[in-house]
Formats: structure tokens, C-alpha cells, sequence
């Protein structure tokens, strides 16, 4: 997958399109990944490195006994391990006004010709495009296994490995993601939830949010930032940080839909699908356009944490509003050697 992102790099520099907008340049998973968001650590029942914010870890914990027992292949049938919890930054997010560019890769696809179409905006006035008080966004999934990148931690069996850095997701191709229609078709249960009576209720969640403990059962939630379905580009919130956060949020719950990210924190012998996501299991950081340490529970209101993350930019009105997300997920897993 390295000599992809090299061939599409070099391909960019001599494509002749129109200039991208998009600027910027590699990630730099050193400097620019909030690492003390891997805590908390834990070892069986103790915890060995404790969360720099206590209402941060707000997962369930499953490795809550001092001793564990997975299914093995014959003629063991079974291992014995050792239950090992902690918050892996093993993907990023990027939620962009420009499409088809990559702010983690600090470059774009050369593809102009439906840029027009799928850009994204936020208005706080109404547009014919996306209403009033609006946001949107076309957002991306990519494989970022910083600790297999870094040579760190080779021992830890349940991190993320093998998989290397690749694109795995991107929504510009995705009509399910910018039409409301035909994203109906797809999550039928759209029409229980995108409505404004399942929203009231969401008044709740918006509360635990902002205490940092997301309600997990009120799933079609995402607390201050707006409302879970419909899964698509436009979400009414005409902030641009926490609209943007509300995609990267929108994305996820997305991808557990279909299958496309399983969840490391259900069952300590593998990571196990979740159509209907567990939001508590994870937590996001920003890195871009500013970067910030504080572990971003699903649904927190951007008066907490997302002051001067957007800031405007010489000869424009507005942020840049290409957004880099690392993604934070609970890990637990019966490690054995």
C-alpha cells in the first residue's frame, strides 16, 4: 500500500488539472497524534498507566478478570491469556470542504470534474444547496496503524497489524452519502430516527455528552452535535468544527453499519461487528486545521474543546474546514505468548 500512496503522490505532481485546493503535508504521527489519549492501560484488573482525564475513559471494561481463555486451533482447542485494555489510534478521519483531498497526505486526486458538485460548505443563513444553520462535508476512512508504522509495541497481539497504511473508505464515490434518498434505501431505519420527535429525545444524550459518558443505547444520537441518521453529507449545525466532527462521527456510525469496522471492545478473543455502533467505544482527537490533546467524546459540545480549532486564513471569510480526525478505539483483547 506504500507504493499506492507513492504512485498516486507522483501522479499528482504531474497530472495536468486544475490547481487543488487542498495544501498542506504528510501527517506526522510523532508530533501531530495526541498519544496520552492510549490511556488508560490495563492489565487484568489493575490499571498500569492511568487517563490524563478520568471522564475520558468512558468504555465498558471488559478485561475485568486477572485471567482469560480464548478458542484455539487444535490440538491446544484453547489459550490462556491475560486480558490487556487501551485506546489504540489506529485510523484517521478526514472530514473536507474539498473534495477528493487527502489533508493527511498534504495533497488531492486529480479529479476536477466533480468538484463543484460534491464541495462542502456551512451556512448559517438558509442556501438552496443545504438549508439553514448547515454543514457539509465529504469525509474519508483511512487505515493509519501508527504503532505497526513506528515499529512500537510488536509484542501486543490485539493491536492492528498486517494491514499496513491504504484508503479505505472515501464518500466522494459513495451516492448513499450525498443523496438523503437514496441513503433511505439503504438504512431504512433512517425514517424512525431522522425525524424532529426522536430528536427531542435526544436531549439527554446531549447532557452525558458533555460529562464525557455518551449514552450508548440512544445510538441515532451524537449528543450536542446533531442527530446519527441520515448518514449523509449535510448535518444541521452551521458551526463548521463541530459540524465537521459530527461527519467524522456520521462516518463511523456508517461503516459499523455495514460492517466495514468492527469493534475491538465487545469480545476479548477478536473484534466483532457492530451494525449498531457502541459510541462509547470511541473517542476522537483533532490534529487539523489545529491540533488539540483533548480525548473528544462522541457528542461533546465544541465550547469544551474546539475554541480557535478552524481559524480563518489570509483573503478568506472562513477556516480552511479540511479536518484530520485520529481516531481513538478501546482495544481489549486476552493477550498470550
Amino acid at each position: 500500500m506504500i507504493r499506492l500512496i507513492i504512485a498516486i503522490t507522483i501522479s499528482l505532481a504531474t497530472a495536468h488539472s486544475s490547481p487543488a485546493k487542498c495544501t498542506g503535508s504528510f501527517l506526522n504521527p510523532i508530533s501531530e497524534i495526541a498519544w496520552q489519549n492510549v490511556f488508560p492501560v490495563k492489565i487484568a484488573t489493575a490499571t498500569i498507566i492511568a487517563s490524563p482525564e478520568d471522564s475520558s475513559d468512558i468504555a465498558i471494561d471488559t478485561s475485568y478478570a486477572p485471567v482469560c481463555t480464548c478458542p484455539a486451533p487444535p490440538p491446544l482447542m484453547m489459550r490462556v491469556g491475560v486480558p490487556i485494555g487501551y485506546y489504540e489510534p489506529s485510523h484517521l478521519l478526514e472530514t473536507v470542504k474539498d473534495p477528493f483531498c487527502f489533508p493527511s497526505l498534504g495533497t488531492s486526486a486529480p479529479i476536477s470534474s466533480y468538484r463543484g458538485k460534491l464541495a462542502g460548505t456551512h451556512e448559517t443563513e438558509e442556501t438552496d444547496d443545504i438549508g439553514y444553520g448547515a454543514t457539509s462535508a465529504q469525509a474519508h476512512y483511512l487505515i493509519f496503524p501508527v504503532w505497526e508504522m513506528m515499529d512500537m509495541f510488536i509484542d501486543i497481539l490485539c493491536k492492528t497489524v498486517g494491514t499496513g497504511m491504504d484508503i479505505g473508505y472515501l464518500t466522494e464515490v459513495d451516492p448513499f452519502w450525498n443523496e438523503d434518498k437514496m441513503s433511505v434505501l439503504m438504512r431504512p431505519e433512517t425514517i424512525l430516527f431522522a425525524n424532529p420527535l426522536a430528536q427531542i429525545s435526544c436531549l439527554a444524550d446531549s447532557i452525558a455528552a458533555n460529562l464525557g459518558r455518551p449514552l450508548d443505547p440512544m445510538f441515532w444520537c451524537m449528543g450536542s452535535w446533531g442527530a446519527t441518521y441520515p448518514m449523509t453529507s449535510v448535518i444541521s449545525n452551521p458551526d463548521s468544527t463541530a459540524g465537521n466532527a459530527a461527519l467524522a462521527g456520521r462516518l463511523i456510525a456508517n461503516l459499523s453499519r455495514h460492517g466495514m469496522i468492527n469493534d475491538g471492545n465487545v469480545y476479548l478473543c477478536a473484534d466483532m461487528p457492530t451494525p449498531i455502533w457502541i459510541k462509547s467505544n470511541y473517542r476522537l482527537t483533532i490534529s487539523r486545521p489545529q491540533k488539540s490533546n483533548m480525548a473528544i467524546p462522541i457528542g461533546r459540545s465544541t465550547l469544551i474543546w474546539g475554541h480557535f480549532k478552524n481559524p480563518g486564513i489570509p483573503g478568506a471569510s472562513r477556516g480552511p474546514d479540511n479536518f484530520i480526525w485520529p481516531l481513538f478505539s478501546r482495544q481489549s483483547c486476552c493477550a498470550s505468548y
